[in-house]
C-alpha cells in the first residue's frame, strides 16, 4: 500500500494525472449507475435522438454475438486438448 501511495505522490508532483479511488462510475455502487444510465436512456428517448433497433438490426447483432461466442468456446476447447 505504501508503494502505491508514494506512486501517487510522484504522479501528482509531475503534474500526471492519477485516478483517485473515490471517483467516477466505477466506484459507484452498480444501482447508482444503473439509475444514471436510465435517466441518459430516458432523456434521449424523449430528445428523440435514442437509436431505435429494427428486427433486422437486432437479428444481426444476435447472430454476431453467438458467432464469438462459439468461436470463444472452440478456441478454449483446443487449448484444453492434450496434444
Amino acid at each position: 500500500m505504501r508503494k502505491l501511495v508514494s506512486l501517487q505522490v510522484n504522479l501528482v508532483q509531475r503534474g500526471a494525472p492519477m485516478a483517485v479511488k473515490d471517483r467516477g462510475f466505477a466506484s459507484m455502487p452498480a444501482y447508482k449507475r444503473r439509475a444514471i444510465a436510465s435517466k441518459g436512456g430516458t432523456a434521449s428517448h424523449a430528445k428523440g435522438v435514442a437509436h431505435e433497433w429494427t428486427s433486422e438490426e437486432a437479428r444481426e447483432a444476435g447472430h454476431k454475438g453467438g458467432k464469438v461466442a462459439h468461436q470463444r468456446k472452440r478456441r478454449a476447447m483446443a487449448l484444453a486438448r492434450p496434444t
